[in-house]
């Protein structure tokens, strides 16, 4: 077995400042010196490493100073980068947030312009349900007006009929306790024609229609028409009865016979009358409960019936040609009045469509398409305006005029 070192023959004190001992003995051996240049050296190649590590460290810490500047820049960008993203997204997200609320009226809007086509829709449906009900009651009334006017015609010639007998005196002077069958017997002998009391089934005055100072009208009813016929042509030869003929005091008056018409036929004689002396008609007389006029001695006889007849005074200077052409240019007329009234409605609701897919493309970003519908809605909005020109002025789409000529 081997020993790390050889065994103590002496023991000592490896501390020898500790043994009081004087070493007599022991020789102490100054240690050698070195030399001045290589301490020298030393001393420089210390100062170099010095100053070396100095300048090392200087130039370490001017480009850590650089290093840590452009860090500062490149944060101070990356921070501006950041909130100017940040500012960005944020104004994106308030656009988006905008896009979303117009997107969204506009799918209300469009959802409303959906239900109010379908309404107006509807509306169209129940419009021709309607008008064709309203045609049938049309029909109906026009029916009914026709008949109430055929039993009415039949109810004043039966009324007519039943005065066929009597005379009506105008303007005959009242006075107070009055002899009327005295009076009737002696207009008989003014105009040259007999009237005996036992011709006279009744006399009596009547009131006006309307409140006016004239005295009443006497209403005489005779025993025949052939009588009362007898009476009134003497009177129109006679041409003419005053007053003063008949014994009455004052200014002499008028006192005019005629026949005793129904309100009606009074009505239509004073019209009559009247669109006579408009065109300039010499003659208007009644004639069988007939009212006639004549505009001269050589000009023939038109006999007034009914309120259309009148018409028959206005248009006897001149006669009315309607050519075929204008016949059948009225009836298209009245067709394209219809038929504009149909158009009208359909156009309402395509021109609502049309709008409904010109929004849908602009949201889709579609423009042409977007173009091509707003041109459409725009034509379609300039014919839905004619038409609507058309219904509220009722203006004629083929305006051609009657032709006139003269006699």
């Amino acid at each position: 077995m081997m020993q790390r070192s050889p065994p103590k023959q002496h023991s000592s004190n490896p501390d020898l400042s500790t043994t009081n001992e004087t070493l007599s003995n022991v020789s102490i051996r100054k240690r050698k010196q070195p030399d001045n240049e290589i301490l020298e050296e030393i001393k420089n190649m210390q100062t170099s490493f010095t100053q070396a590590l100095r300048d090392l460290r200087r130039d370490l810490d001017a480009k850590f100073e650089n290093i840590a500047d452009s860090i500062q820049t490149v944060r101070s960008d990356l921070e501006n980068y950041q909130s100017q993203i940040k500012k960005d997204i944020d104004d994106l997200r308030c656009e988006n947030n905008t896009m979303k609320i117009k997107v969204e009226n506009l799918t209300k809007e469009v959802s409303d312009l959906q239900e109010s086509t379908q309404f107006i829709s509807n509306q169209q449906d129940e419009f021709g349900k309607y008008v064709g009900k309203i045609s049938e009651y049309t029909k109906s009334v026009d029916e009914h007006e026709q008949t109430i006017i055929t039993l009415t015609s039949k109810i004043d010639n039966l009324e007519q009929q039943a005065r066929q007998c009597n005379i009506e005196i105008s303007n005959l002077p009242e006075k107070r306790d009055e002899n009327l069958l005295s009076l009737i017997e002696s207009i008989g002998t003014q105009i040259g024609c007999v009237i005996n009391r036992r011709d006279v089934v009744s006399i009596h005055r009547v009131p006006h229609a309307s409140q006016n100072n004239k005295p009443k009208n006497v209403i005489a009813k005779l025993t025949s028409r052939i009588l009362r016929d007898n009476v009134l042509g003497s009177y129109r030869i006679k041409k003419g009865l005053l007053s003063t003929d008949l014994g009455f005091s004052g200014a002499p008056h008028n006192i005019y016979l005629n026949e005793h018409l129904t309100l009606r036929n009074k009505k239509l004689f004073r019209s009559a009358r009247e669109a006579a002396n408009q065109n300039n008609f010499k003659f208007v007389w009644v004639k069988h409960s007939t009212i006639l006029v004549r505009a001269s001695e050589n000009s023939p006889v038109i006999a007034i019936r009914t309120e259309q007849d009148i018409k028959k005074i206005q248009n006897a200077g001149t006669t009315t040609t309607t050519y075929k052409p204008r016949t059948v240019c009225l009836q298209i007329n009245s067709l394209l009045f219809y038929c504009t009234t149909e158009i009208h409605f359909l156009s309402l609701v395509y021109l609502g469509h049309t709008f409904y897919l010109m929004l849908n493309y602009i949201c889709t970003h579609y423009v042409e398409e977007a173009f091509r519908y707003l041109y459409r809605f725009t034509v379609l909005f300039l014919f839905y305006v004619w038409c609507l020109t058309i219904l509220s002025n009722n203006i004629p789409l083929l305006p051609f005029l009657t032709v006139s000529t003269s006699k």
